[in-house]
């Protein structure tokens, strides 16, 4: 070799390995970051050549399943592309299809696009290909893939002026005079207007007597695009129940959520139903699904208050209330739902349809059930004694001890917050404290602690440890007490366990009241929640049963009764020698539980 030639062999060695290295790099890949197997060098050496189809092909391959490099879409769809820009047909409609099959991967969230789709297929089936045909007509049955195809149909008006307004139109459609209205209807949308896209939906249909079309879904697509919150639900349900179509469930939901967002009571009930029957077991969320239904029921939807009714009946997504089930399905018979009838008829035989409606109606009684005699303050020790637990809480670090009582529901141990707090060993027992032998002894551990509300949620460490104890049946929510019913304490005041005392209930009270009663009444409900509001703070203020009978440290945390032994409230604090004791109401006690629910922090009511 001359030394004269040396430069330009060189050169040339340098310009090939600069190319090289632009080709790689534009891959992602470095020479000093990653080798390319052989073969898939040679095609990355040959696929920026013309003619080499193939290899253009074989490297998309190779970066769609991952071989030998890592996996990359992005990098798989440009030289997929590349490869069907080819004038080869053959790799052209090879690459079109892959890149169809590739776009309508629902796994690939960021690759998934059904118009891309079926751009791709449309392209291939210029080449005559029967399949990638069939797999665009079966694509725009999708709404969103027939808008894209059909530019003539949805896209702006010729006529830079309207026929007629908008409200004319749609006046114009109302009454039957389609030829007079439909035109401006149809300028105003493909304007751009979600209302009057909403309405030529609905007209497209009427005209497919009552059928959706591919068209009447396409108008229906766009305008829940523009935010009409029917549209939203009409359009999910269209996806839900089309079995020729095929849209993930998260996207269906969403449609749902952004209809229920502004206020439409149908999408809340469909998601009520999504949260409790359709999703997959690992999605659905029964509480979730509950506050839906509830949701759409304050709102009147019949078939909500149904499924209110269920679940209350259930005790599935909420605490079990038999009354506020049968005031679920009282409201919604009241409106000619069959299957509400149908429940009462099983459920309540005993009670006509008609006496519950008056019953819902009639909001001044106090829903007190007087069908039931009262029972003696002995009756109700007797029946309720076990379930009354002594409480201890230990603090280890300073070896203090908390004393307080709690009552035992489903799996759970309820009482004050301010009994437990700071503590980290939690002890109770059904027994005389005196008279527990270890094994009368339970331990627990916090799930939820409240401190507004000055309640707290534990369960025992032992996961069966709850499975031999007796636990109170819930009652109603129950806001409906009278001033001056007969009410009983059960707990341990001042550490003497089993006491029951009885009194009355001597007022209703709330934070507020109470807050402007400790300034002497120097400033009013209002001024506080305005304060409040101004704070930024929830303003919420807590219920408490206000009544005479005796409690004193020891009591708090243990429940209050009525004279049918229904739990109405729990212990909390007194006013020393003043006969006021204060009870937290049972009304507050069902929120904190339906948050715990909502938190899901308790996962299951086990019916004792």
């Amino acid at each position: 070799m001359r030394l004269a030639s040396l430069p330009i062999i060189l050169l040339s060695a340098t310009l090939a390995a600069c190319q090289s290295n632009v080709l790689s790099q534009s891959l992602g890949l470095t020479p000093d970051s990653q080798e390319l197997p052989d073969s898939l060098q040679d095609d990355l050496n040959r696929a920026n050549l013309p003619g080499n189809a193939d290899a253009r092909y074989s490297l998309g391959e190779a970066y769609e399943r991952g071989r030998g490099v890592p996996r990359d879409f992005e990098k798989a769809v440009y030289w997929y592309e590349r490869a069907a820009a080819e004038s080869d047909p053959v790799w052209s409609v090879l690459a079109l299809k892959t890149l169809g099959l590739m776009y309508e991967d629902q796994t690939q969230p960021g690759v998934y696009n059904l118009v891309s789709a079926a751009s791709a297929y449309s392209r291939c089936a210029d080449y005559n290909d029967d399949d990638c045909l069939e797999d665009q007509l079966r694509l725009s049955q999708y709404p969103e893939v027939y808008v894209a195809l059909n530019p003539l149909i949805f896209g702006p008006p010729a006529a830079t002026v309207a026929p007629l307004g908008l409200t004319q139109a749609l006046d114009y459609v109302q009454s039957g005079q389609l030829g007079a209205g439909l035109p401006a209807l149809e300028w105003h949308a493909r304007s751009g207007s979600a209302l009057a896209q909403y309405k030529l939906s609905s007209v497209r249909a009427e005209k497919a007597r009552g059928r959706v079309t591919a068209e009447s879904s396409a108008w229906l697509y766009l305008a829940a695009k523009g935010g009409v919150p029917e549209a939203q639900t009409e359009l999910a349900k269209y996806y839900l129940y089309n079995e020729e179509i095929y849209v993930p469930s998260s996207e269906i939901i969403e449609w749902f959520n952004r209809s229920a967002l502004q206020g439409d009571p149908e999408s809340m009930y469909q998601l009520g139903l999504a949260y409790s029957k359709w999703l997959p077991a690992n999605e659905r969320d029964f509480h979730l699904a509950f506050n839906f239904f509830s949701r759409a029921a304050e709102r009147g939807h019949l078939e909500s208050l149904v499924s209110v009714g269920d679940m209350f009946k259930s005790g599935i997504g909420t605490l079990r209330d038999d009354e506020s089930a049968r005031e679920a399905y009282s409201k919604a018979a009241s409106g000619g739902n069959d299957v509400a009838i149908a429940r009462l008829s099983k459920y309540y035989p005993t009670a006509s349809v008609g006496n519950q409606l008056d019953k819902q109606t009639d909001q001044t009684k106090p829903d007190i059930d007087r069908t039931e005699s009262p029972m003696s303050a002995a009756a109700l020790y007797r029946l309720m004694a076990n379930k009354i637990h002594s409480v201890r809480a230990l603090k280890s670090k300073s070896e203090k001890v908390s004393s307080g009582t709690g009552f035992v529901f489903s799996r759970y141990l309820i009482t004050n917050h301010h009994v437990i707090e700071g503590a980290d060993v939690f002890l109770s027992s059904a027994k005389k404290w005196v008279d527990a032998e270890d094994s009368d002894v339970i331990e627990w551990r916090l799930i939820i602690a409240d401190e507004a509300k000055d309640l707290a949620l534990l369960t025992t460490i032992d996961p069966n440890g709850w499975r031999n104890l007796e636990g109170l049946d819930f009652v109603p929510r129950n806001d409906h007490l009278e001033i001056g019913q007969i009410v009983y304490a059960l707990g341990a005041p001042s550490n003497f366990d089993k006491t029951i005392t009885s009194g009355i209930v001597s007022g209703k009270r709330d934070q507020l009241e109470l807050a402007s009663m400790s300034m002497d009444g120097a400033i009013t409900r209002s001024q506080i929640r305005e304060y409040l509001e101004e704070q930024d703070q929830e303003v919420k203020p807590v219920r408490f049963v206000q009544h005479t009978a005796t409690i004193s440290p020891g009591s708090s945390g243990g429940p209050l009764f009525d004279a049918h032994g229904r739990l109405v409230g729990v212990n909390t604090w007194l006013i020393r020698d003043t006969g006021i004791n204060m009870a937290v109401s049972n009304m507050d006690l069902y929120d904190f539980l339906d948050e715990g629910f909502a938190s899901g922090q308790i996962t299951a009511i086990q019916k004792n």
